[in-house]
């Protein structure tokens, strides 16, 4: 499959990806299967969220070995710093890894939810700390 850049991220991503919703409602075993086999077939984009159960830790186990090869996007629905440095430090240990590709706010949707994210304290300053550690 062709590779594209990511927006301004400078990361290639095939257009195929995956999507962790659905892996929540199978078997481990089967997502792992499903996982693993996007992968070998040349999917490299993996997204899921921590509101996705058990998706983080099913994506993390399936692609451990991979982790170099493949881009991990998750999400938090959290709007302060301190909820988002949480739910990252989960979402890196879930993951099996010790940084996120792409790490989104989930439905920043509202002037209201925008203003609350960027105010100081808010999950925006949460995301500087984060990609100036490295995470």
């Amino acid at each position: 499959m062709k590779e594209k850049v990511l927006g301004r991220t400078g990361l290639r991503v095939r257009p195929l990806g995956f999507g962790g919703i659905p892996i929540q409602r199978v078997s481990e075993t089967e997502a792992l299967r499903v996982v693993r086999r996007c992968y070998e077939l040349g999917v490299n984009y993996f997204d899921t969220a921590r509101g996705y159960t058990v998706s983080e830790e099913r994506i993390g186990k399936a692609l451990e070995d991979v982790r170099d090869k493949v881009i991990i996007a998750t999400k938090s629905a959290c709007r302060t710093r301190d909820e988002v440095l949480q739910e990252l430090e989960t979402s890196l240990k879930n993951l099996r890894t010790g940084y996120i590709d792409v790490y989104q706010l989930h439905n920043v949707a509202s002037k209201e939810t925008w203003q609350q994210v960027t105010a100081t304290g808010g999950a925006l300053e949460a995301l500087y700390k984060a990609l100036d550690e490295g995470k």
